[in-house]
């Protein structure tokens, strides 16, 4: 997706003021809660990317049936794409008016739409229109073609959304132990480490504040890799988690502090000072 000159101001302004409260509260949790706001913006781009994405992959299938309908009422397969390529469709109906400019000023059909797929970036659409590509270079029917494929396309898009809903407990189990169970453990333990530093005659030999910065990047690691398996077991693709990735890490580490707090309000005044 292409990014505006405003837009790539505001996200320069909002990076130097997040790199400013980083530099005026060198606190380890609070950097890494700016930090990840410091993401904030390009993961809203990717966002806004895999949406636009979807909704091609969406709509394709009608642009497809539509064509074949066009190409039986008599037209060529290049005007039937020009007139498929309707304004509501989007990006897709933009690429798609391109290419069929392509075909009708002399540019081979199976090269213009293999373009199209090319141009967007996204597999299915490439995938798509291998397909006819390959239909139409050994002498298959056009629209026939372009039926199947779009058939093709439904079939496993219903078939995604059935497998959805069958995986909607392990996203769930998932997010519980990224965002309490690690957190809350890391941060019992690590403050434990620290009562056990204070006690008369202790043998624990690792350094507090080493201890809870590893904790806390263990929390961090831990939600990077909680949202990436969410990405790849609802939206198959490890990318697609990175969108949860700041809500994730923000409430994880939120527990984790948490946790440190109120085991230390319940230990106060009996360890010693």
């Amino acid at each position: 997706m292409k990014i505006g000159a405003k837009t790539k101001k505001y996200i320069l302004v909002y990076e130097a003021l997040i790199a400013f409260l980083c530099l005026l509260y060198p606190v380890p949790s609070l950097l890494v809660i700016l930090g990840t706001l410091a993401a904030i913006p390009f993961i809203l781009l990717f966002t806004v990317s895999e949406r636009n994405k979807r909704f091609i992959e969406s709509v394709l299938p009608d642009v497809l049936d539509l064509t074949a309908s066009n190409i039986r009422a008599g037209l060529t397969p290049e005007r039937a794409l020009m007139v498929s390529a309707r304004p509501e469709f989007g990006e897709l109906s933009k690429v798609i008016k391109k290419a069929a400019k392509k075909m009708m000023t002399g540019t081979p059909a199976e090269k213009a739409l293999q373009e199209i797929g090319d141009e967007l970036g996204i597999h299915s659409v490439k995938r798509a229109f291998m397909l006819i590509s390959e239909g139409m270079r050994y002498g298959g029917d056009v629209s026939s073609v372009l039926e199947e494929v779009a058939s093709e396309m439904r079939d496993v898009e219903i078939t995604r959304k059935e497998s959805r809903s069958v995986i909607i407990m392990y996203t769930t189990f998932i997010f519980i132990a990224t965002v309490i169970g690690s957190p809350l453990l890391f941060g019992v333990s690590s403050y434990m480490v620290e009562i056990f530093t204070k006690l008369p005659g202790n043998i624990v030999s690792v350094s507090p504040e080493f201890l809870y910065l590893f904790s806390l990047a263990a929390v961090v690691v831990n939600s990077v890799f909680g949202s990436l398996m969410i990405g790849l077991i609802y939206h198959g693709r490890e990318s697609a988690g990175l969108r949860f990735l700041p809500i994730l890490v923000i409430l994880s580490v939120a527990v984790f502090v948490g946790a440190r707090t109120l085991i230390s309000g319940v230990t106060l005044g009996i360890l010693p000072p």
